[in-house]
């Protein structure tokens, strides 16, 4: 998405005719890439079948022309990769299987290419998270071009998988066991992969936090694989067990420590300022999901909590990479109660001396705007 003032830049530098000739090129590789597509499940069923799995991608023809022909323009292959992104996002549940199949083939083919293994784990991610149609037969699709997305053994592939196990049944459940070879490996469950994820964010010499131009203190790459991991995995969850048996019973009692620690409670064990921190942010997008669940009241319940706290954070002497947490956290709750966040930020807004970083300041801005269009529209009514 922040690619689009730069897109804009380039066509207005460029010729006409090789910008026409550009979206002709791209269009003309999309339509190769979804027409007459098909399921290449069979394929791949056929190899597992026999024991050979094959290490060069399963693709169509036409998707190998694509890529093949696009190779040579970096540019262009970007523009592909781009609008097979938003074609995913906008169409996921109106196009045809086969069609998000082929269209998620080539970008990971394009990713592999490139070596570009972020790129390839984070659609595998949002396929799972955003609940794909389909969406373990399209990771095992997504594996048959490339197996190095699951080479490393973070907390991100081991949700992943967990996640496309629970999901996965018949044909696409047995071959996505000999591709990952969950016979000898099989994944945990997810209570007990986010409960061991949760402890590695309280114990882990590696979790911590680093300067953010953006952000004014963000995380290290270690603490956000954790709270992405556990995410993805409390998404596929009731909403029920996500509340009861781990916000309240694992979540809470983490932050509720660390605040008895702060006020003199030497009894109570260590927990570091990174990991409230980290704690607070995952609040943030777990009660997100509350929200997409529709569960009002409890998502209001956890944002009077974190209202509370921030609006305390600089009296009390909070550090301030967990103020900035807190603030993060706030906003994502917002919209349970968006006039409690707003004045909660303005609180804080008014009371801190620390130069308040550039996202902290926009996510006011945007509370702000929202809560007047909010009530200018109560006020037509």
């Amino acid at each position: 998405m922040e690619q689009k003032a730069g897109y804009k830049a380039q066509h207005f530098s460029q010729p006409l005719e090789s910008i026409n000739s550009s979206e002709q090129a791209l269009a003309s590789a999309l339509m190769k890439i979804t027409k007459s597509c098909f399921d290449l499940l069979p394929v791949i069923r056929s190899h597992v079948f026999v024991g050979n799995i094959p290490h060069i991608p399963v693709l169509r023809d036409e998707e190998k022309e694509v890529i093949c022909e696009l190779s040579g323009n970096k540019d262009l292959t970007e523009a592909l990769m781009m609008a097979i992104l938003k074609k995913l996002k906008v169409e996921q549940m109106t196009l045809d299987n086969n069609c998000l199949q082929a269209l998620s083939r080539v970008y990971i083919a394009i990713c592999r290419q490139q070596g570009d293994l972020e790129r390839a784990r984070l659609l595998s991610y949002n396929i799972l998270k955003e609940d794909f149609p389909d969406s373990s037969k399209l990771l095992l699709l997504i594996l048959s071009v490339w197996q190095n997305i699951f080479s490393t053994q973070g907390p991100v592939n081991k949700a992943m998988q967990a996640v496309a196990k629970q999901r996965a049944k018949g044909d696409v459940l047995n071959c996505l066991s000999a591709y990952l070879n969950w016979e000898k490996n099989p994944p945990l469950d997810i209570s007990s992969l986010v409960s061991s994820f949760l402890i590695a964010m309280q114990q882990s010499p590696k979790v911590g936090f680093r300067k953010s131009n953006e952000y004014g203190m963000d995380f290290n790459g270690d603490m956000w694989e954790l709270i992405y991991a556990i995410d993805l995995l409390c998404s596929q969850q009731p909403w029920s067990w996500t509340h009861n048996s781990f916000i309240r019973t694992e979540v809470w009692p983490v932050m509720d420590k660390w605040m008895k620690r702060r006020r003199g409670q030497a009894n109570i064990p260590n927990i570091p300022d990174a990991t409230v921190a980290g704690v607070m942010r995952l609040i943030g997008y777990l009660g997100q999901q509350g929200l997409k669940k529709e569960s009002l009241v409890a998502v209001r319940n956890m944002a009077a909590v974190m209202n509370q706290f921030l609006q305390q954070a600089f009296q009390e002497g909070v550090p301030w990479p967990v103020q900035l947490s807190a603030v993060y956290a706030v906003y994502d709750l917002a919209p349970s109660n968006p006039k409690g966040a707003l004045e909660t930020l303005h609180v804080w807004k008014t009371s801190v001396t620390e130069p308040i970083p550039p996202e902290a300041s926009n996510c006011i801005k945007e509370l702000e705007t929202f809560c007047e269009r909010l009530n200018s529209e109560v006020k037509n009514l």
